[in-house]
């Protein structure tokens, strides 16, 4: 009895994958309306977060009564402390750790308790407060993408001159071009042809010997060659 020929691992993962496919396609549903979530859940908390500091601030906490300027007034005072010892006292650290804490969730408390459940139940003054804060929000926002953009811009106009600038190099050979890349070559082959001038006027200063070809400063007059090569002759 002849046994299953033995499948290609290219055949093998392709039957893996159509059987599977329809797992993997809901797996990927799931974790998409997950993420879909999790940012709208970011986006709330952040919306609430900046409404409740429109709608109290912390200097309006801090004015309520003696127990929140107390809360305040002691993670000002241990930050001067912490500053004084230069930040190296861990005691200290760890004090403004705790302070800051109990001020945070204490305010973030009080404030949610004395916010609204809907805007309808803010009110004009409340409503108002919240109005101008989100303009300047949106209007910053816009401005930080228009920087983004310009800059963005001009980085594309460089790279554009850095297009322009190569394929005019290619076609006249950088001829007359004053950008850094030409002027530093034209500064090395301005050296290299300055010492090809000054090796030539040493040259000139010497006679070569018919000899051995070498430039010397004397040669014999009467045989035309060097004194090494005189001295050999003989």
């Amino acid at each position: 009895m002849l046994k299953n020929p033995k499948k290609e691992p290219k055949q093998v993962y392709k039957e893996y994958y159509q059987r599977n496919k329809e797992i993997k396609k809901t797996k990927r549903k799931e974790r998409y309306a997950k993420q879909k979530e999790q940012e709208q859940l970011t986006a709330q908390k952040h919306y609430q977060a900046n409404s409740i500091k429109v709608l109290l601030s912390l200097k309006e906490y801090t004015e309520l009564n003696r127990e929140k300027m107390k809360l305040w007034s002691d993670f000002c005072w241990t930050i001067q402390d912490c500053q004084e010892s230069g930040f190296y006292d861990i005691i200290q650290i760890q004090k403004l750790e705790q302070l800051a804490g109990n001020l945070n969730r204490d305010y973030y408390q009080t404030a949610k308790s004395k916010s609204k459940s809907s805007w309808n139940s803010l009110n004009e003054k409340e409503q108002s407060k919240l109005i101008k804060y989100w303009a300047k929000e949106k209007a910053r926002k816009e401005q930080e993408l228009a920087d983004k953009l310009e800059e963005q811009e001009r980085a594309g106009e460089i790279h554009e001159k850095d297009q322009e600038l190569a394929k005019f190099h290619e076609e006249r050979g950088k001829i007359k071009c004053e950008c850094w890349q030409c002027a530093k070559k034209k500064e090395v082959q301005g050296e290299i042809k300055k010492n090809l001038l000054n090796s030539d006027e040493r040259k000139l200063e010497k006679e070569q010997c018919s000899e051995c070809k070498q430039w010397v400063k004397e040669v014999d007059e009467e045989n035309g060659v060097c004194g090494k090569c005189l001295r050999g002759f003989e």
